[in-house]
């Protein structure tokens, strides 16, 4: 072979050696560009490799590869997703919890509410009155009165009073007025032992003049209970030192012709503000 032979033939096998490693790196770097794209799955940074393996000539290949950031999107989203159900699943549980917490405090009410009821006003409480003066004018005033249990219960009696309404405006001044409770105790309405009671305190008070009363006698009971078909009697006296008289015509819970025990509406039983027997003036 001659020397140009030999430098042509040299040449084109050079040529063919190169076009060789190239088609060979071409294809190397083509299948790193592949790889690329699975690591788009896993990992970002391997994903970039495949993009170096696109500047070899595989460039469309690369573009495939560099194409693992929106996959990493997708799960981002997916993931993003999947905390917003969870999220909804907390606001449901909340709700529900709120709801709970709702329904137990309806519940509480409702059971306040029928202890209120349970702890209202005792029934069955009636007055009986006798006169102890039935002269229409005196010196001094005064009854017999009969607070009686015809319930079936046991009555507490803190906090009840009982009133008896009067006139004395041009009569005896308040000031003047001296009352005393003369006698009290309880017994069964049936007849049976008697208890003795000192608990009962009395006070005059005024009040703006209704028809027949300017002023009313309170009677507070005192700290006891009243058992069911017993009753508490007790006689009280309202006088002054002044040799002033009282007209018992004009007063509001005089009764002439109660000469003896009878159930009373003028005498007016309260307890806690509420009226458990008779009406006012």
């Amino acid at each position: 072979m001659n020397a140009c032979a030999s430098g042509a033939w040299h040449m084109l096998m050079s040529t063919l050696i190169v076009a060789s490693c190239a088609h060979g790196l071409g294809d190397g770097l083509g299948i790193g560009g592949t790889g690329g794209v699975g690591g788009a799955g896993d990992s970002g940074s391997t994903g970039g490799v495949g993009g170096t393996g696109g500047v070899g000539g595989a460039g469309d290949s690369g573009g495939a590869g560099g194409g693992g950031g929106p996959a990493s999107s997708t799960s981002s989203s997916t993931s993003s997703s999947s905390a917003s159900s969870a999220s909804s699943a907390s606001s449901a549980s909340t709700t529900s919890s709120n709801s709970s917490s709702s329904s137990s405090s309806s519940t509480t009410s409702s059971s306040s509410s029928g202890t209120g009821d349970a702890g209202g006003a005792p029934t069955g409480m009636v007055v009986d009155y006798q006169n102890g003066q039935s002269a229409t004018t005196s010196s001094s005033i005064g009854s017999q009165l009969w607070v009686v249990n015809n319930g079936t219960t046991t009555v507490d009696l803190t906090g009840m009073t009982l009133r008896y309404y009067l006139t004395i405006a041009g009569e005896v001044p308040i000031a003047d007025l001296v009352s005393n409770i003369n006698w009290a105790h309880t017994s069964p309405v049936a007849g049976g032992s008697q208890s003795n009671w000192g608990g009962i305190t009395i006070t005059a008070v005024p009040i703006t003049p209704v028809s027949g009363a300017d002023t009313y006698i309170q009677f507070t009971l005192g700290a006891t209970t009243l058992p069911a078909g017993y009753e508490l009697e007790f006689s009280w006296t309202a006088q002054n030192y002044n040799s002033l008289s009282f007209v018992q015509t004009n007063d509001y819970s005089f009764n002439a012709s109660a000469t003896a025990e009878t159930p009373w509406s003028n005498a007016v039983l309260l307890q806690g503000g509420n009226v458990l027997w008779g009406a006012m003036p």
